[in-house]
């Protein structure tokens, strides 16, 4: 997952240049100039992965691994999932990351502001089980699916490896759940940048 450690990477210059306070430019931008930027990295570096694994696979092992058994939606599907779950931590990164560099501002708090994001943290944890545990919250949760591969597996038949994906159901309700989750964070990241805090 390439797209949280760029973007971590390039807050942490931003934590070191001060370059934030005296950008013309909104928050959202700036924000949204990093994640493009980590999610075309990571585009790329999928692409090249992918080229260089067909390259090795087809003039290296395609004897002993079956080639028509490798379905590329399906390696497609992995990468679009595991992707989304990189940006979704990337929107958590940046938020306790704004969080911590505006409680900055108040001298008091300043060398035990990280104390107040292990509070959060766990405040939140706590928060998402009690939800969890309400029973009608729970049966929506598990009401739509959709299947997607996302389940890998080798079979060894007749001296060659054949390399499937099994189909894996995936409730659409959480996902969507993900989706406005990132977007609160998104949003209040933002507002907290905006104040031109100092980072």
């Amino acid at each position: 997952m390439l797209i949280p450690v760029l973007v971590s990477a390039s807050l942490r210059v931003e934590g070191k240049t001060q370059l934030w306070l005296y950008n013309p430019q909104s928050s959202t931008k700036l924000l949204l100039s990093k994640i493009i930027t980590a999610v075309s990295y990571q585009v790329i570096s999928l692409i090249l992965l992918f080229v260089y694994g067909y390259i090795v696979f087809k003039f290296s092992i395609s004897s002993t691994i079956k080639l028509d058994s490798i379905l590329i939606n399906e390696s497609f599907s992995v990468s679009i999932f595991l992707m989304a779950f990189g940006l979704y931590l990337t929107f958590w990164i940046m938020f306790y990351w704004a969080i911590y560099h505006s409680l900055g501002k108040f001298p008091r708090i300043r060398r035990v502001r990280w104390l107040v994001i292990v509070v959060i943290f766990i405040v939140l944890s706590i928060m998402e089980d009690l939800i969890l545990k309400i029973d009608a919250f729970s049966n929506l949760l598990d009401k739509w699916h959709f299947s997607i591969g996302l389940n890998p597996s080798f079979q060894y038949k007749n001296e060659t490896w054949d390399f499937t994906f099994a189909n894996t159901d995936v409730p659409l309700i959480p996902i969507l759940i993900y989706i406005f989750i990132s977007l609160i964070l998104f949003v209040i990241t933002s507002w907290l940048l905006d104040k031109k805090v100092e980072v």
